[in-house]
């Protein structure tokens, strides 16, 4: 497959409003311009102005390279800056997805879905603070077009 295709399969699975309820097949493991690896967390579409997604970096053990950790903070990251994908998270994860799955259930990936959807919900409320105070036609335009987009994901 194209690796412009794979990434926008990717883009498009990652960019949703994230939920308690979640399939590790719908994750993935992106490699930064260092090869560093993150987990790539759902992140509602235009919830930043720009391509920025939540991640998690995976940290490799010092005593044995097969073995990584989760970081204990999520990061915001450009979506541009990753090249390679990996829907195969087995290696990260263990067999099964084990620690992924492990981590979904967790108190604090619940905790996430939490503060995205406050986030996300904020979001709105300040575009249509924004959309209300604005008086350029075109720029109305814009800000609706986004509320139109966001509140189709809400």
């Amino acid at each position: 497959m194209n690796d412009s295709v794979y990434q926008l399969i990717v883009e498009t699975t990652v960019k949703r409003v994230p939920t308690c309820h979640e399939s590790p097949e719908d994750f993935f493991i992106a490699l930064d311009d260092r090869d560093y690896p993150y987990l790539i967390l759902p992140t509602p579409k235009e919830m930043f102005d720009n391509d920025d997604v939540f991640t998690i970096r995976l940290i490799p053990d010092p005593l044995n390279r097969f073995r990584f950790e989760m970081d204990n903070s999520f990061t915001k990251l450009s979506f541009k800056r990753f090249f390679t994908f990996f829907d195969d998270k087995s290696y990260y994860f263990g067999p099964n997805d084990n620690m992924l799955i492990h981590f979904l259930k967790s108190p604090v990936y619940k905790s996430y879905v939490a503060w995205v959807s406050n986030l996300y919900f904020k979001r709105i409320d300040d575009l249509i603070e924004r959309y209300n105070n604005e008086e350029l036609p075109e720029e109305r335009k814009s800000i609706k077009a986004k509320l139109s987009r966001l509140l189709i994901e809400a």
